[in-house]
């Protein structure tokens, strides 16, 4: 399975709940948006999203929270200043994965990535 921006967000829920998947590429989506998002946070503090929500969001909802469970291979893909899903979320999500894990990260880029880099996702699929 392979999806970018919501699709990635969609990919990441599946890997941690479909053991049938046999491998996963998210080009920019990811789980553990708790951390911070466009989305929720980028007009600053939003009392709507306080730390109750942010909680209960992560322990219920959140794409990252059956990654530790889960032994499907999965890689994400995206830039360091992507606008939509910040990089702590990103890096957050892969160290919670338990199985064969990938991440690449491009320095200064947004939300797209390389042609070399468009080739890595499909290659870590091939694998």
């Amino acid at each position: 399975m392979a999806g970018s921006a919501w699709g990635g967000f969609y990919t990441t829920f599946i890997a941690g709940l479909d053991s049938r998947l046999k491998a996963a590429s998210c080009m920019f989506g990811c789980g553990s948006l708790q951390l911070g998002n466009n989305w929720w946070d980028s007009q600053g503090p939003n009392l709507k999203r306080d730390d109750t929500f942010r909680k209960r969001w992560a322990q219920t909802l959140d794409p990252a929270l059956r990654l530790s469970k889960s032994q499907t291979p999965i890689a994400w893909f995206t830039g360091t200043n992507d606008t939509f899903y910040w990089l702590p979320s990103v890096i957050d999500s892969h160290a919670k994965a338990a199985g064969p894990k990938h991440l690449t990260v491009l320095a200064n880029y947004n939300h797209a990535l390389t042609p070399i880099i468009d080739d890595q996702v499909f290659a870590w699929l091939d694998v």
